[in-house]
């Protein structure tokens, strides 16, 4: 997996998105938004390379039980493309 490096805006913006986990279900629920959003990236990079070098849209959610606008901008790909 490709290791990605941030920016000091991209590392700041990181941490205002990160909220704090008070009780275990809140942890459980955190990593599990997490994974499913590194996963999304993933494809999103093994997929469509070109589009994801290129995007200027965040890896970041406004929310942490919202997408991305880089998976919804995943989202919008493959539903442009034909199986």
């Amino acid at each position: 997996m490709p290791v990605t490096i941030l920016s000091v805006s991209q590392a700041i913006a990181a941490l205002r998105h990160s909220y704090p986990v008070t009780k275990p279900l809140e942890a459980i629920k955190f990593l599990r938004q997490t994974l499913n959003s590194a996963q999304l990236l993933n494809l999103y990079q093994h997929f469509f390379s070109t589009e994801f070098a290129t995007s200027t849209s965040s890896i970041y959610s406004d929310t942490p039980d919202n997408h991305s606008p880089r998976e919804l901008e995943f989202f919008r790909l493959l539903d442009k493309t034909e199986l």
